[in-house]
């Protein structure tokens, strides 16, 4: 349903969710605004499970779904708070990676295993030292110990520091694909009969199946 289709619902008496949500949304005629309903870890902080719409504390987040056409109705399948289990697409699962989540799909074999999204910081001034460190090592195994600049890199001046940065620069640029976000998959946790099934953490690919399925779930939901 369209946003204006679920408002609709709401109005009527229905609850409404959007895929992945474990709470709900419905109207208050008393009060005539929506409620969200939602689990407690799900919460605000300082906000409880019930709240009024016209209080969150996320505007933007909140009011962005009012512009998704995947509104459904709630109920005891498949909303948390209701009883069910919340399951959503492939999109929702990326859109979810992204904000920091751990996702998996109830399909998989055994227990424990689940994605989640890594993101490399790079800090200029560390690649910048390091660049400077392994120079002076590099240095002392010529035999030069008489090298102005063969101090620790916080003691060198602004115009020496600046040198290793432009070194550092380059070489962040060159391996830049190197600094992407990717997703891996986790079964260091994974709960098997096989006791061959890889323990590790490795870079993951979709599969067709997976990119098409309709089961995947937040990874502390999967038991």
């Amino acid at each position: 349903m369209t946003f204006k289709e679920a408002f609709e619902a709401m109005k009527h008496g229905a609850k409404v969710k959007l895929p992945g949500w474990n709470g709900y949304w419905c109207w208050d005629d008393e009060k005539q605004t929506i409620m969200i309903h939602c689990r407690p870890k799900d919460s605000d902080a300082g906000q409880g499970e019930v709240l009024d719409i016209r209080e969150t504390q996320r505007v933007e987040y909140t009011f962005m779904h009012t512009q998704r056409d995947d509104w459904m109705i709630a109920d005891e399948k498949n909303c948390g708070v209701l009883g069910g289990q919340s399951t959503f697409g492939f999109g929702d699962a990326i859109r979810y990676l992204k904000r920091g989540l751990k996702v998996a799909r109830k399909g998989w074999n055994g227990k424990g295993i689940y994605l989640e999204m890594y993101s490399p910081e790079v800090n200029l001034e560390t690649i910048a030292e390091a660049v400077h460190n392994a120079w002076w090592e590099e240095k002392k195994k010529q035999g030069v110990t008489d090298h102005p600049d063969m101090i620790p890199y916080s003691e060198l001046s602004e115009e020496v520091k600046e040198y290793d940065r432009v070194t550092a620069r380059t070489t962040i640029e060159a391996f830049n694909y190197m600094t992407h976000s990717f997703i891996y998959i986790n079964t260091t946790g994974l709960q098997t009969e096989n006791p061959y099934a890889p323990k590790n953490k490795v870079p993951w690919t979709p599969s067709q199946t997976d990119m098409l399925a309709e089961d995947w779930v937040f990874a502390e939901q999967e038991d």
